[in-house]
């Protein structure tokens, strides 16, 4: 037993509201419960408490897609949370959900605070408006295709197949997951917190001792910077062959020189390796000379491009989201050693292990292959 008593207050991610538990979030409570038994037994007066993350886009859309309330959806997953840790053995001083009279009375007391320290402050922004459900959309109530990848069906923030972000505006073929219907831009304001104005008070309680000093050290270094003088920036006479890594994507729709199209010939071979156009996510600029990188990159990569059209190993189809080959990372290390990752979009043992082979028997210089 610890000679000193503590008072901690030990909470975990709130769970979503919006669908079950998988194992990934039950494996955080099993690990806080197990700390907070430990820290009772040693004498400390410890509290856990979690509560339902009850609001969001995400609920909204599926109280809706199942044709009820989205109280009456909070209400019964609530329910299930409660039962899984139950089933789990895990225990908390206090389960409670963010929809609560506490919760709504805190965060209009902290509002109303800080509108009359003047605090708050409005903009007029442009969103997103769905003109038959007559309402305004938040970033995932609109999908459509990602502008980088064209992968279909995606949410207006985030791409969960390339993983780029972007503003709704930028996304192809966008529609309301409400309605269907192509959202329009109208403006509606917001209130925003005017962080500037409450520097002097933040800063005071930051260096007051309150927090541990990790806290500080972080709250300090991320929300005080000051930027040093900015220098010239001093140019390397070694402008070639400086990259140890380098990585290059493939792509059946490969970027047409101005003499291709001018001539108005039929191009059969639009295989590329290489580089991606700016502003074009389908389009690859294809390198058969890269001077970034020393040699054998260039080599091992045209090796792997020539291996893959003369054996029939599709090149990836961006629009389809189909195709073998996808992308190479190469890396060369100061010591010379050679890694080589090939990106395969789907399996095909046969000829991907055919590809190996014949790259690992090319180059016997490569340390690391897969």
């Amino acid at each position: 037993m610890s000679s000193k008593s503590r008072q901690i207050v030990v909470t975990s991610a709130l769970p979503y509201a919006n669908g079950p538990i998988h194992i990934g979030h039950m494996l955080e409570y099993i690990q806080t419960d197990i700390w907070v038994r430990f820290q009772k037994l040693r004498g400390h007066e410890c509290i856990y408490v979690c509560a339902d993350d009850a609001h969001g886009t995400p609920i909204m859309l599926r109280a809706q897609a199942e044709g009820i309330t989205p109280q009456q959806l909070i209400d019964r997953i609530k329910i299930e949370h409660e039962q899984d840790f139950a089933e789990f053995l895990v225990e908390f001083d206090n389960y409670y959900s963010t929809h609560s009279d506490e919760n709504r009375y805190f965060a209009e007391l902290i509002y109303s605070r800080n509108k009359e320290g003047g605090h708050i402050r409005t903009k007029v922004i442009s969103q997103a408006y769905d003109p038959k459900a007559e309402m305004f959309l938040p970033d995932r109530f609109i999908k459509g295709e990602c502008p980088n990848c064209g992968t279909a069906d995606q949410y207006g923030d985030s791409c969960e197949s390339c993983g780029s972000t972007y503003a709704p505006t930028d996304m192809l073929e966008p529609r309301s997951a409400i309605s269907g219907t192509v959202p329009v831009l109208r403006n509606s304001e917001h209130y925003f917190v005017d962080l500037k104005s409450l520097e002097k008070p933040v800063k005071q309680w930051v260096e007051s001792g309150a927090l541990q000093k990790e806290v500080t050290n972080n709250l300090t270094r991320i929300g005080h910077i000051e930027l040093p003088e900015v220098t010239p920036i001093l140019g390397c006479e070694n402008i070639y062959f400086y990259r140890n890594k380098m990585e290059f994507s493939f792509s059946n729709s490969r970027w047409l020189t101005v003499e291709e199209i001018n001539s108005k010939e039929e191009i059969d071979n639009r295989n590329a390796c290489g580089f991606h156009i700016s502003g074009m996510w389908d389009k690859i600029l294809d390198v058969h000379k890269c001077h970034l990188q020393e040699d054998p990159s260039n080599d091992i990569r045209n090796f792997i491009k020539d291996f893959g059209i003369a054996h029939d190993l599709e090149f990836y189809n961006p629009r389809a989201q189909s195709g073998l080959l996808r992308t190479i990372m190469l890396r060369i290390s100061s010591t010379g050693e050679i890694m080589v990752v090939i990106q395969f979009f789907k399996e095909d043992k046969v000829k991907r292990e055919a590809l190996l082979n014949a790259l690992s028997e090319k180059f016997p210089q490569i340390t690391s292959l897969q």
